[in-house]
This record gives structure tokens, C-alpha cells and sequence, in this order.
């Protein structure tokens, strides 16, 4: 079936983690296709990067269920579990590429020293970055990741098998260890993004994600940059008491972010997430069935024509929303 492509105000954008989104058996994903499809289709977003796609025709079905059955679908590389991103547009994408690497660069101290890490640290689940005609809002540059998660990472001994840690000080190297192989991500995507702003192909430039870190975090950081080249996180513009995409043991947090240039973050016209009823797998029982739901909540966010808005925008959302 060929999309007809419809004429639009502005430019809609949203992220997911879709959870689990593997191909189990039939009763599995028909759950999933009725648990997330009116929640994608509540989104009514222009372009949706999704996280944790282990099956083409699973996201398929719900894409079809959502009413983007005929999108434009593109998808990124996957880990060893077997979990990817995606990004599916219902406008024209004009260019389209999947950024890999064996090994991630980590910053050294001297020009001519050895790579600390080595190949320990390889990008497993490759980036999506795709062009989009978002007719007379502009092109625009979409990024979609998914970086490494808060678990620690243990030490392995020469043959590669895990050692268990047994002091506090362990613990913390399994912690730090996550950390350093997130924030190599972040400077990898953040080297995509600069590319990106030389390039000039786009009028906007958009990185989305479920990135495993909250606001002010150093890999967040790395990502956004500053001054004219910087990014700006949508999510800062949500009410405080409606800002999170996470829970865990009642705490709620915001891992899943939409950062967008200077000029897009300016014509930001509305965000929110959409967390009623979001899970808390902390809560179900360690032998629990896989939930058909997610414990992600989506954002979205639409974006204006023009940057001379009646509602506020950028800084003056981000100042409403504290």
C-alpha cells in the first residue's frame, strides 16, 4: 500500500521503548499489538524512533494497528539480546543511515597514545539517522539511540568470563564501567550530531531516545553541548509532576529525551509524555510472565511552523514548567 503523505502544520516527533518487543509466539505479540498500538496511535506523530525492536513484523503489526501501516520504516543494528531502534516516519526521509563502529573512541590524554579501551567497547546496537522533508517546517536531521543501561558491568578475566564483585569499591568499578562504555556512546552520537551541523543538509536536528541517564547526567551532557551548535532538552518544558518515563519502586525519572537544535527548540510549540497507567516492573513478582505494556512512557512533542508563537517557547517553557 502506497502512504499518502498528508499536508501538516508543523512537525510532530516522539520516542518509545516499546519494551521486549520480541516475536515469542502468537498470544505474545497479538498482547503487545493491543497493549501499544492506541498508544502509538495517540501519539499522531510525524516521526517515532522505538526502542527495544527485536521483530520486523511485530513492530509491522502494531504500526499497522496505529494507522502507519504504509510509514517509512528503518531499522538500526542489534545487540547480542537481539533488541534494536527503529525510526518510522509517515513523511518522506530523503536519506538514511545506520551509524556502527567495533569500537567506540574513548578520549586519551596525548595525541600519540594507545586507545585506552581497545575494542572493549563496541557500539552493540547501532544508531538510526535519517533525513526528513518536513515540508514547509523544514528538513530535518533525526537521530534514534538507545545507550547502555545503569547496570554494572563486571570484570572479566582474561578468557572473558565475569567475576563476581565482592567489595563496595567492586561494585562501583561495575558501576563506573557502565558509565565509561554510556558516555562513549554519547560522544559517538554527539560526533554524529556535529557531523550532522556540518553537513547543513537539515534545517533541524533531533536526537532521540531512550538514553539510560537522566537530565544533568554526564552523558547527557556530552550529547547536548552548548552555545550554537548545542541541543536543548524538550523535556524540560513538562511540568514538574508530569515529567518522568520511568518508574522504579515508586521512583520517577526521566530516561527517555528528545534534545533538538537551537531553531527547533524555538519553535517548540507543546510536549508531554504519556505515563497513565505505566508499569513499574519492580513491583510484579521475578517469575511474572513478560507484561504485554511497557514501563516506558512516550514523549511527544510538536513543533511550529514559525518561531513566533502565542504560546511560549523554549526558555520561556522551560521557565513555566519548574
Amino acid at each position: 500500500m502506497k502512504f499518502e503523505y498528508n499536508s501538516i502544520v508543523g512537525f510532530s516527533l516522539a520516542t518509545y521503548n516499546l519494551l521486549d518487543l520480541f516475536e515469542v509466539d502468537e498470544a505474545y505479540v497479538s498482547g503487545k499489538v493491543t497493549a501499544l498500538s492506541p498508544i502509538v496511535r495517540a501519539l499522531n506523530a510525524d516521526v517515532i524512533g522505538f526502542q527495544e525492536v527485536a521483530s520486523d513484523a511485530a513492530l509491522a503489526r502494531i504500526l499497522e494497528a496505529s494507522g502507519l501501516g504504509g510509514a517509512t520504516v528503518v531499522h538500526g543494528t542489534r545487540d547480542a539480546r537481539g533488541i534494536g531502534s527503529s525510526l518510522v516516519s509517515r513523511l518522506p526521509v530523503l536519506e538514511r543511515e545506520i551509524l556502527v563502529t567495533d569500537e567506540l573512541p574513548f578520549p586519551v590524554f596525548f595525541s600519540n597514545d594507545a586507545p585506552p579501551f581497545g575494542r572493549r567497547l563496541p557500539l552493540r546496537r547501532g544508531f538510526v539517522s535519517a533525513l526528513v522533508d518536513a515540508g514547509d517546517f523544514g528538513r530535518v536531521r533525526v537521530l534514534v539511540a538507545h545507550l547502555k543501561s545503569g547496570r554494572g558491568v563486571p570484570l572479566k578475566d582474561p578468557d572473558g568470563a565475569p567475576l563476581d564483585a565482592s567489595t563496595q569499591a567492586e561494585w562501583g568499578e561495575c558501576d563506573l564501567r557502565a558509565l565509561i562504555w554510556r558516555s562513549a556512546e554519547a560522544i559517538f552520537l554527539r560526533r554524529a550530531v556535529d557531523a550532522a551541523f556540518a553537513r547543513g543538509d537539515a534545517q533541524h536536528i533531533a536526537v532521540v531516545g531512550d538514553m539510560n541517564d537522566v537530565s544533568g547526567s554526564f552523558p547527557l551532557r556530552l550529547i547536548c553541548g552548548r552555545g550554537e551548535h548545542g541541543l536543548s532538552e524538550v523535556a524540560q518544558t513538562i511540568a514538574r509532576d508530569e515529567r518522568f518515563s520511568t518508574l522504579h519502586r515508586g521512583n520517577a525519572e526521566v530516561i527517555d529525551h528528545m534534545l533538538v537544535s537551537n531553531e527547533m527548540f524555538a519553535r517548540l510549540d507543546s510536549a508531554r509524555f504519556d505515563n497513565e497507567g505505566l508499569l513499574d516492573l519492580s513491583t510484579l513478582p521475578l517469575d511474572a510472565p513478560r507484561p504485554h505494556g511497557s514501563d516506558h512512557a512516550p514523549l511527544v512533542a510538536h513543533f511550529g511552523v514559525s518561531a513566533d508563537h502565542t504560546t511560549p517557547a523554549g526558555a520561556d517553557r522551560v521557565r513555566d514548567a519548574q
